[in-house]
């Protein structure tokens, strides 16, 4: 640890070469009330070279400090005091930006680093210095090419979201000289820790990041941005491309203004609040961004059994759109969408180091093209709600509300005590503002189903919140022009895919309000049914491309795998609750040592129905333990490969007809704790091994 300080110290100090150096004196200019954040400067600011990094590689942090010029910006110098920490983001706790104390988990405590101020540039790239209001900031735009001021290497880090906190030594303690940087630590070995992929929407919360001089959002008007001064009112006057290599901005213009985005982006207002409930119940989830979705690299998404977006993950690349909407639901791979308004804008990437580490994105939001459901695939509008189930409707205008249930016998309901038109989800605590403490389920914008859902799409909850104005982007979408935020369910009979969404934006900070046992019940049924942790309802996958369980899983209601389908198991063990376990097609065993059996006294049926097989593979054993009752149907058969092995230790019935054959190479053995009962004209044939097999209790011919 010694020797890897003074090698990082090194690096940093050799980083610098600035001295203390004047700069030409120039006049301040008055700055427009309405635009000052344009020019706006913070204590400290910083970026990472990439947004994430792959488990073990090294961090690269851009820093500016004002703690680097004189109070009236015209002397500018190197700081030597400069300090950070870096924590994994664990805590409920709103944004660290406005506490002294962050109650995330401590990472390291790095060395001191030497700071400096970096100006802004213009477009012509000449340095803007505080108070000169003259020229308008283009670092939106161009990034910042600044040097590395300090690195880390994230050598046996979890995969998460992180922050690094600047700050000056002995000074941590100031809220006015902090600054915070974000970045997101993947796994190195995908899919190895967890199942389970949160992506964070970096894409949007670039789009309103503000800092340098623009965002996507507001208008040559506003700005006097060099992109769109020149352009006549209503046509082109909005920012088209904006940088990733720059930092957040913790300032939304508004009256009053309030913190659409932090030094941290947006993952204060809703990934926070996800990270800290996995992180409070166990859950383990691994991590990335949109740009990571977009490259794919080595087919990293086909880990996964669950990609979960709980933020605002509104601008998706079309290598995006494909990889989850094609690509990831094809594998099969499960979907939830805790926030509302996902998909809606297309972006381009500008190039950088890599298609996961892009410099910029484009998005031309004059042009409604530009929403994903006006983009067409072979004539076919790709609506987001075609594979989300809901897509944005509007607006809503309540800052509290909580959902009301419309189908209450739905397994993610189960269990919360709810019933048909029960409310769930009322979430504002004492002080009972927006975006200041936890958010209720339902405020800010509402998704809906449409015409282009698919048809087993399950509304699970929906709250009428208003009449749509003639003047909303999608009012002639909604039929009788009432806004509705809906929350949805469906499975994919195609890929076997299952996708939940909430519809509006606070389902994730709702676990911490005041209905939050009966969300982390919902919660946790989507988590463990969509990770593979439990199962539920129908297979519908086909032998070439099948499910496969390769964990133990529970089944806490009836599974069907459907006639022509194919489901594989390599898994421990197969729990099954109470329920029944049909094949009408085919249950590969095809690996390994497997079990099937039931839970805690509560005995469970596995059921070959006519038309149904269950095979055993060639090297894979199958146990049937009881408490469980294993039926082959009259028409359903068993089919055991040279090489496997079949133990019975429980009761056994072969329906009428049916022919149990164990060929040359086979193995079935009976224990003491099984029985077989036969159905008329039943035979057991074996070429194979016969074990320990007691006396038959037999029935029929």
């Amino acid at each position: 640890m010694r020797t890897f300080t003074m090698v990082f110290l090194l690096a940093v100090l050799g980083s610098f070469n600035l001295q203390g150096q004047s700069f030409n004196e120039f006049p301040a200019i008055p700055q427009p009330p309405d635009s000052s954040i344009g020019w706006k400067r913070q204590f400290f600011e910083g970026f990472t070279q990439s947004p994430s990094v792959r488990q073990g590689d090294t961090v690269f942090f851009k820093v500016s400090t004002l703690a680097g010029c004189d109070s009236i910006g015209k002397r500018f110098f190197n700081v030597y005091n400069c300090a950070y920490k870096i924590f994994r983001v664990t805590s409920r706790v709103w944004t660290p930006v406005q506490n002294s104390q962050s109650q995330d988990s401590l990472v390291i405590t790095g060395p001191n680093f030497t700071g400096t101020f970096r100006p802004t540039l213009s477009a012509q790239g000449d340095s803007i210095y505080p108070g000169d209001y003259r020229r308008h900031p283009y670092n939106y735009r161009r990034g910042c090419d600044w040097a590395t001021s300090f690195y880390v290497t994230t050598n046996n880090w979890p995969s998460g979201a992180y922050y690094a906190k600047l700050y000056l030594t002995n000074q941590e303690s100031d809220p006015n000289r902090v600054g915070y940087i974000p970045f997101v630590v993947r796994a190195f070995s995908p899919g190895s820790s967890s199942k389970i992929l949160c992506v964070i929407a970096w894409n949007t919360y670039q789009a309103y990041n503000y800092w340098g001089g623009g965002s996507l959002y507001y208008d040559a008007g506003t700005f006097y941005s060099p992109d769109t001064a020149n352009t006549t009112e209503g046509v082109d006057t909005v920012i088209h491309v904006v940088s990733f290599r720059r930092p957040f901005i913790d300032f939304w213009p508004g009256d009053p203004p309030y913190p659409m985005t932090t030094l941290m982006g947006q993952v204060d207002h809703r990934e926070r609040f996800f990270c800290a409930w996995a992180y409070e119940h166990h859950y383990p989830i691994e991590y990335c961004v949109d740009a990571d979705v977009h490259a794919d690299s080595n087919g990293f998404l086909a880990n996964y059994a669950l990609a979960v977006f709980p933020g605002h993950s509104e601008y998706w690349s079309k290598q995006q759109f494909d990889n989850i909407s094609k690509t990831f639901k094809g594998q099969p791979g499960n979907l939830a969408f805790l926030a509302a308004n996902n998909a809606y804008w297309r972006v381009n990437y500008y190039s950088g180091p890599s298609s996961s580490n892009p410099d910029s994105m484009f998005c031309n939001k004059n042009r409604n093209e530009f929403w994903w459901r006006n983009q067409l695939d072979a004539g076919t509008p790709l609506h987001e709600s075609s594979f989300i189930g809901v897509e944005f409707q509007g607006v809503n205008n309540v800052d509290d509300a909580p959902n009301k249930v419309v189908d209450a016998t739905h397994w993610i309901i189960r269990g919360t005590g709810l019933g048909k038109d029960s409310v769930f989800g009322k979430g504002a605590t004492a002080d009972g503002k927006f975006y200041t403490t936890y958010n209720p389920l339902i405020s800010g914008e509402s998704d809906m189903v449409t015409q282009y859902s698919p048809a087993n799409t399950d509304t699970l909850a929906s709250l009428e919140l208003r009449t749509m104005d003639p003047s909303d982007d999608h009012y002639n979408e909604v039929d009788d022009h009432k806004l509705r935020s809906q929350m949805t369910y469906y499975e994919d009979n195609s890929t076997n895919s299952r996708v939940f969404a909430a519809g509006s934006f606070g389902w994730s900070s709702s676990l911490f309000g005041t209905d939050s046992v009966r969300m982390g019940t919902m919660h946790r049924s989507i988590l463990d049914h969509f990770s593979g942790k439990k199962y539920i309802g129908n297979v519908y996958t086909l032998e070439s491309n099948p499910l496969k369980w390769t964990s133990n899983i529970e089944l806490d209601g009836n599974v069907d795998v459907l006639a022509g389908k194919y489901l594989k198991i390599s898994t421990g063990k197969v729990t099954v609750d109470s329920v029944v376990f049909a094949a009408m097609g085919t249950i590969e065993i095809s690996s390994g040592s497997d079990t099937i059996t039931g839970k805690n006294g509560k005995w469970g049926i596995l059921v070959v129905r006519s038309g149904g097989t269950l095979k055993v593979k060639s090297g894979a054993t199958l146990t049937l333990l009881a408490p469980l009752h294993f039926v082959v149907s009259s028409g359903g058969s068993v089919v055991l490969e040279s090489g496997s092995t079949l133990v019975i230790k429980t009761s056994t019935s072969l329906g009428n007809n049916v022919n149990f054959t164990v060929p040359s190479g086979a193995t079935l053995k009976v224990e003491p704790t099984g029985e077989m009962f036969f159905g008329g004209g039943s035979s057991l044939i074996a070429y194979g091994k016969l074990l320990e097999v007691p006396p038959f209790s037999r029935t029929g011919s």
